[in-house]
């Protein structure tokens, strides 16, 4: 399958842990010109009707730019619960809740990996303990079937599909997968190949983000 170099790359990555003085960890991340704005609450008490006695009651508030929450943010939200669900050891924190918030600031392609990405980062800097981190890329193929890593809207708009991974940093296993348009065998594996090379270079820069903020922390004591 024909590939460009630079297709597979990802755009620009930032993060600033601890962006926020009202939670338990918070991050602002921004992948290329997507930004989203994360904050972690917990774990912390919760209702008595939301108890679970068998680990910590998860909730997820994904806003749109404007507007009220629709039926994709819905979604997303789902698939965020579910990841936050199983990479935390909630079992730890028996009636309990951990709310994650999230704020989109710009949206330009790959809006449901930046939440994913954010909403770990975050929980990094809540240091809550989990079982894995987790990290998403988005990945579209061309008519011309050319693998796009990481594609801006623009990009996107000119694909035939569409798919977003979600890893986990231990085995890198897939824990989610959202697919879009038509994928021949073929193609998926070179997605899903693009995508895992994509995540590996941002479970690094998670942690050179953690270690930035600790050395600085150690710097102002």
């Amino acid at each position: 399958m024909p590939v460009k170099d630079k297709a597979l790359e990802l755009r620009p990555l930032f993060a600033q842990l601890g962006l926020l003085g009202h939670t338990d960890g918070s991050v602002m991340f921004s992948l290329g010109q997507t930004a989203v704005i994360c904050g972690v609450y917990g774990p912390a008490e919760v209702k008595p009707h939301k108890e679970r006695l068998e680990g910590a009651t998860v909730e997820i508030s994904l806003r749109p730019p404007s507007g009220p929450t629709g039926l994709q943010e819905k979604a997303k939200e789902a698939v965020l619960k579910g990841l936050v669900e199983s990479s935390i050891l909630g079992s730890l924190h028996p009636r309990t809740s951990v709310f994650v918030s999230l704020q989109p600031l710009d949206m330009d392609g790959g809006e449901l990996a930046a939440a994913v990405n954010a909403t770990c980062l975050a929980l990094m800097d809540c240091s809550i303990s989990m079982r894995c981190l987790f990290a998403s890329v988005e990945v579209t193929r061309t008519e011309d079937g050319i693998i796009l890593l990481d594609p801006s809207q623009k990009q996107a708009t000119k694909a035939v599909a569409k798919a977003t991974f979600v890893f986990e940093s231990v085995n890198q296993d897939v824990l989610a997968s959202h697919l879009e348009g038509r994928w021949s065998e073929k193609a998926f594996q070179a997605g899903l190949q693009a995508a895992l090379d994509g995540s590996k270079a941002i479970f690094q820069f998670y942690r050179e983000t953690v270690k930035r903020k600790f050395s600085k922390e150690l710097m102002m004591k």
